[in-house]
C-alpha cells in the first residue's frame, strides 16, 4: 500500500492499464491519459535541448511518440486488433452462384432486379415462417444468405462499368463548360464587331458631311471660307475617337 501511495498518477494509471483495469471516471466522455499534463512548452524546449543518446525523466518520455508499427501488407491495425487485408476476394463456390459470371451476354442490371426481387420474396416467407413455426427458419435463413452472397458479386462485377461512366461523365461535364465559355467568346465578339461597324459607319458619315459643307483637311489646318479650326472639332473628335477604338482592337487605320 506504501508503494503505491509512492507512485505518481500517470504511473498508477499505467499500472491499472496494464493490469487490465480501467479507471473509474464519473465523467460521460472517457478520460485523456493523466500525461497530457506534461505537454508544456517548457517541456517540450527541454525535449529538443535533450540528448538523444541519454534516457529522458518521465515528464520527457510521454512527450516522445511510440515508434510506428513495422509495416504490413497482410493486415492493418485497428482498436488494438489485427484486420486481415483481402487484396484479392475470391468468388463464392459454383454451388452458391446461381448465375455463370463468365456469360459474355450477362446482363448485370436483370440479374441484379431478379435477385432483388428474388430476396424480397425470401424476405416475406421468412417473416411468414417466424411468425408460424420459428424453428424452421434455419433452411429460409440459408436461401437468404445466399441471395446476398449473389447479390454483392454482381455490384462487385458492375463497379468497372460504373467507374467508366463517372469519367465519362466528368469529361462531358468539362467539355459542356469548356462549349459554354466559347459560345460566350463568340457572342462577345459578335458585339464588339458589330460595335466597330457602327462606329466606321458613324465617322464615315461624319466625313461625308464635313466635306459637304466644304471642309478641307490641310497641314492640320480647317478652312471653309476663311473659318477657324474649332468649326472642324466635331470631325476632328470623330478620326481621334476612331484610332483609339482600332488601337485597342488591334488594327491599323489609314490616315
Amino acid at each position: 500500500m506504501a508503494h503505491d501511495m509512492d507512485l505518481t498518477e500517470a504511473e498508477r494509471w499505467q499500472r491499472q492499464v496494464a493490469e487490465g483495469e480501467k479507471p473509474f471516471s464519473k465523467a460521460p466522455y472517457p478520460t485523456p491519459p493523466p500525461f497530457w499534463k506534461h505537454f508544456t512548452r517548457a517541456n517540450i524546449e527541454r525535449l529538443k535541448s535533450a540528448p538523444a543518446d541519454e534516457p529522458l525523466p518521465y515528464d520527457l518520455l510521454v512527450l516522445r511518440p511510440p515508434p510506428p508499427p513495422p509495416p504490413s501488407h497482410d493486415s492493418y491495425l485497428a482498436f488494438d486488433k489485427p484486420n486481415p487485408i483481402d487484396t484479392t476476394p475470391e468468388l463464392p463456390s459454383a454451388d452458391t452462384l446461381l448465375f455463370d459470371p463468365s456469360d459474355p451476354d450477362l446482363n448485370h442490371a436483370v440479374v441484379l432486379s431478379r435477385l432483388t426481387k428474388s430476396l424480397l420474396l425470401n424476405f416475406l416467407e421468412f417473416s411468414a415462417i417466424l411468425a408460424d413455426a420459428p424453428t424452421e427458419r434455419d433452411e429460409k435463413m440459408e436461401d437468404i444468405q445466399r441471395l446476398v452472397k449473389n447479390i454483392i458479386v454482381v455490384i462487385n462485377m458492375y463497379r468497372p462499368h460504373q467507374a467508366r461512366e463517372s469519367v465519362k461523365e466528368m469529361l462531358q461535364g468539362m467539355l459542356d463548360d469548356g462549349q459554354r465559355e466559347i459560345d460566350e467568346s463568340d457572342r462577345l465578339q459578335g458585339e464588339v464587331k458589330g460595335f466597330l461597324e457602327s462606329v466606321q459607319a458613324w465617322n464615315e458619315d461624319a466625313t461625308k458631311t464635313a466635306n459637304a459643307n466644304g471642309l478641307i483637311h490641310t497641314n492640320g489646318h480647317n478652312t471653309q471660307n476663311g473659318t477657324s479650326d474649332e468649326e472642324s472639332a466635331e470631325v476632328t473628335e470623330a478620326r481621334r475617337l476612331w484610332r483609339i477604338v482600332h488601337d485597342v482592337a488591334g488594327e491599323e487605320v489609314s490616315t
